[in-house]
């Protein structure tokens, strides 16, 4: 099997991206495996939230080549390996993508958190990248920019397997209409206070909030996905 690389996308903004980016990549580390999360977001966010401000060497030096990534890599709190991002990666060519196809002795699996709306960033992540997962919430919004990536990599003329995750979704009539065209990964996420609480932490909402019901629900679609990717 093809080195798992997991992009986290939509073209909307607000509909949990980083959260889930960091959420996923935490309870892939509690289960054992060698994680690393990737910030190819400009703004960062996945950056900032793991504790990690005005890093010297980011996605950015990485991928345009400038730098080699082990020498831009961090260990974080929550036991997964961050390659940081910067605001920089916006100008960026991301010549340099192929290299993630080389981590497969370092590393079980890759996630990549990725800007909203289509850009030169997130197609030259979806020439390498095996799954795309995407987040949405309970808004037209959120599923206008599910059906974007989704054409956007039709029309890209790759093929990752594409997946998606209700997350504080609480409209069944939104559901149902969107899961007509997706594959969904289960199960579904509701809003949660300990979320909100967590972003303003270097935590995600495993640790912050370790038995809470939604920590549950995130390991159980990590497994989930883990368990697509062959990682169990």
């Amino acid at each position: 099997m093809n080195f798992p690389i997991v992009l986290i996308a939509n073209a909307a903004g607000g509909v949990g991206k980083t959260t889930l980016t960091h959420c996923i990549s935490a309870a892939a580390a509690e289960y054992g495996k060698k994680v690393l999360a990737i910030d190819c977001d400009p703004q960062a966010t996945l950056t900032f939230r793991c504790g990690i401000e005005n890093p010297r060497l980011t996605s950015a030096e990485v991928f345009s080549g400038e730098h080699q990534i082990t020498n831009a890599i961090v260990k974080t709190m929550e036991r997964f390996t961050l390659l940081p991002g910067a605001s920089r990666l916006a100008s960026q060519d991301l010549k340099n993508v192929n290299l993630l196809n080389t981590l497969n002795d370092d590393f079980d699996l890759c996630i990549i958190d990725t800007p909203s709306g289509p850009s030169s960033v997130l197609s030259a992540l979806m020439t390498v990248a095996t799954y795309v997962v995407i987040p949405v919430n309970s808004s037209f919004h959120s599923i206008r920019g599910a059906l974007h990536i989704r054409d956007f990599q039709r029309n890209s003329g790759v093929s990752p397997t594409m997946r998606l995750v209700m997350n504080n979704s609480d409209d069944p009539t939104l559901d149902e209409t969107v899961t007509h065209d997706f594959t969904v990964l289960e199960p579904a996420l509701p809003r949660a206070l300990e979320v909100k609480s967590a972003e303003i932490t270097t935590q995600s909402v495993l640790s912050f909030a370790s038995h809470a019901q939604i920590s549950s629900d995130i390991r159980e679609l990590s497994y989930s996905l883990l368990e697509e990717l062959g990682q169990f």
